[in-house]
């Protein structure tokens, strides 16, 4: 399960990053080049796709991943540590 929301995760922030970076580049193409601005824009989107995979790549191999969904952590432990000292 843990792998399955890994692959969505890293969909999602692929997209997210591909998106961001492609509305930035069809924004300043299209207001500084008006007479045919389909290259630029299609140039840009891609060297934005491969700029997107380093980033998700980068981001897969950093602590940030480790710590989202780590095995070892279990986060309702302490809650029921607490909620078996209250009764």
């Amino acid at each position: 399960m843990k792998k399955l929301l890994g692959y969505f995760f890293n969909i999602l922030l692929f997209v997210i990053f591909w998106c961001i970076q492609s509305l930035v580049i069809i924004n300043f193409t299209v207001q500084h080049i008006r007479v045919n601005p389909l290259v630029p824009i299609a140039v840009g989107v891609i060297i934005v796709l491969f700029s997107s995979y380093k980033l998700v790549r980068k981001f897969n191999k950093s602590n940030v991943w480790a710590i989202l969904f780590d095995d070892k952590i279990n986060i309702n432990s302490d809650k029921t540590a607490t909620i078996n000292s209250m009764n």
